[in-house]
């Protein structure tokens, strides 16, 4: 689980990613392409930069390039549509579509059904035509994703608010933005050490309460949910290498000791680190 800037690879050249499948949590993270999510069944907890939502089923969210998001199924269930691509493929020339930004990024069934009884339908459809064509992969299936994407990206043009991204019309949350991503990438490359909050803050120069209420609000956790999750999944990935015995690979991955590290690893995981071996 990548927990910072994602550096997206694509099968065969395909510019495009589509994943569908269930009860998704994934720790705040960002990367240049642009991502939209669409819930098929139940509910799934999203946050986007400083918003965070409860999406219900015939929801969808635009996460635009660079936009710090996470996922939270912690007690829901949900069936969802993710797909990824290189902005790039539908003829924009930078990673803002074309200088535009939605004004917000959760777009609701029922304002879809507000605005035309059979829009939700339409879109739903179109979410599931790129799935369906992606695993078949007919040819001609990029250009024929192209399409759907567009007709997604235009209908969400047409009905919903945007705004240019150097408007002044909302405030920017870039400058917290890049704190949270610097804090994020800190504790990404120095998880195995002692890092305490007051250690994180001064690290992007902000009042530790400051910081704390910021990260929690931006990434779906506090500082030490946040930090004990990055060190389960390397822990994980490690147990599942055989890279060590699991008293050691625990000191490894920063706990100092092992029954603090089998109680985080059930309380993460559901299930204790000697079942991922």
């Amino acid at each position: 689980m990548k927990a910072f800037f994602e550096n997206k690879t694509y099968e065969d050249g395909v510019r495009i990613n589509v994943w569908q499948g269930s009860d998704l949590s994934f720790l705040a993270h960002w990367h240049r392409e642009i991502e939209l999510v669409y819930v098929c069944e139940g509910e799934i907890r999203m946050g986007v930069n400083n918003t965070e939502r409860l999406l219900c089923k015939g929801d969808y969210c635009i996460v635009d390039s660079s936009d710090i998001h996470f996922y939270d199924s912690q007690d829901l269930h949900s069936t969802v549509i993710i797909i990824i691509f290189d902005p790039s493929i539908l003829g924009v020339r930078d990673f803002r579509m074309g200088m535009q930004r939605f004004l917000n990024p959760f777009i609701e069934h029922a304002a879809l059904k507000n605005i035309e009884t059979d829009l939700p339908k339409k879109i739903r459809n179109l979410f599931s035509s790129i799935v369906e064509e992606y695993e078949k992969r007919s040819p001609y299936f990029e250009m024929y994703i192209k399409c759907k994407l567009l007709e997604i990206w235009t209908l969400s043009l047409r009905h919903f608010p945007t705004v240019s991204s150097t408007s002044d019309e909302k405030p920017s949350p870039l400058p917290f933005i890049k704190a949270i991503k610097s804090s994020i990438n800190y504790l990404e490359n120095n998880y195995a050490a002692p890092i305490t909050l007051e250690d994180l803050a001064g690290h992007v120069n902000l009042s530790p309460y400051y910081f704390s209420r910021l990260f929690k609000r931006i990434s779906g956790m506090n500082f030490k949910e946040y930090l004990d999750t990055i060190r389960i999944e390397k822990a994980e990935a490690m147990i599942k290498d055989h890279a060590g015995s699991i008293s050691q690979i625990a000191l490894d991955c920063g706990f100092n000791s092992l029954r603090t590290f089998n109680r985080v690893f059930k309380s993460v995981k559901g299930y204790p680190p000697s079942k991922a071996r």
